[in-house]
């Protein structure tokens, strides 16, 4: 008999999942369905479809942090999951790419057809590129961050965002070097984090608020 909290938690994730997926939409319509970066004026519409752009990101962020809380535990790749995230690219990619080149968008060729059956290759799409490797080493990640402490992996989420997060803002990027997979360890850590140490980290953050407060 299934446990009614467990099943209010998994509807909280799937909506979720949903309002994210909303965001990755909104986020693709706004970035080439409209026209959002023209400097020449500045509207509520231009204004809107900026903030609306921005979704994307913090989506694409959901996605991983959810991925870190449900996988934590895992210790093996899931090579059938990457298997039917493959096989859907693939399908609407060539569904895609056989419409575009009927229409005359495109032309046919070799090689771009190549490209379509192997997108995470090619880098064509760098979310579910970076999404795919992070898969390929979850179960490694996962034996480091079950080894930490709370303390220690705190140390090394604050210690990771300096060099990974904050130095690259700052301009600082060819120092340390960016991409997708950097970006994604540190979102997969939060949400492992929460899962590990869920109620101690509630506690910390409250006790560490309430000493900054007074």
């Amino acid at each position: 008999m299934l446990n009614a909290k467990n099943v209010e938690r998994d509807s909280n994730f799937e909506l979720l999942r949903i309002v994210a997926m909303l965001m990755i939409i909104g986020h693709h319509l706004a970035l080439y369905g409209a026209p959002c970066d023209d400097p020449s004026y500045i509207s509520p519409n231009i204004l809107l479809c900026q903030f609306i752009q921005g979704g994307g990101k913090l989506g694409d962020n959901i996605f991983i942090l959810i991925t870190g809380y449900f996988s934590i535990t895992t210790d093996k790749v899931n090579y059938l999951k990457i298997y039917r995230l493959w096989k859907q690219m693939v399908f609407f990619m060539l569904v895609d790419y056989f419409i575009a080149a009927a229409a005359g968008y495109t032309s046919f060729s070799f090689l771009s057809f190549l490209s379509c059956l192997f997108p995470m290759m090619t880098g064509q799409y760098g979310f579910v590129t970076g999404y795919v490797t992070l898969l390929l080493f979850v179960p490694y990640l996962n034996r480091l961050l079950q080894s930490l402490s709370f303390r220690e992996y705190g140390v090394f989420l604050i210690s990771y965002f300096l060099v990974y997060g904050l130095l690259p803002s700052l301009g600082f990027a060819w120092v340390v070097g960016f991409s997708n997979i950097i970006w994604f360890v540190f979102i997969y850590s939060m949400g492992a984090l929460f899962k590990l140490y869920g109620s101690k980290f509630c506690r910390s953050a409250k006790q560490y608020g309430l000493h900054a407060l007074f």
